[in-house]
């Protein structure tokens, strides 16, 4: 992934999604090449900038995914969550 500007890893891209008129969501896995070792990789793509993306090690990722539906379910109208709220995750 060329606009990374950190660590060496080998991207995957894994999809992407247009969030705003002129941005794109990308959603990678990335791979350390001396130690193999696998995060999930998030970045916001424009056609001006690419910015800085969130690096998430594959055993926090189920983590990270019940935080992030318990906390935007309030936002999105007409889908279930299976989490009501952050403190059924404690």
């Amino acid at each position: 992934m060329s606009n990374y500007r950190g660590e060496p890893y080998d991207f995957e891209l894994l999809g992407s999604v247009q969030i705003k008129q002129n941005s794109i969501l990308k959603f990678c896995i990335a791979t350390a090449p001396i130690t193999s070792d696998k995060s999930f990789f998030m970045n916001e793509h424009t056609p001006w900038k690419r910015k800085e993306g969130v690096m998430i090690p594959l055993p926090k990722l189920s983590d990270v995914i019940k935080v992030l539906l318990a906390a935007a379910s309030p936002f999105t109208s007409g889908s279930s969550s299976v989490y009501k709220s952050t403190e059924e995750l404690r």
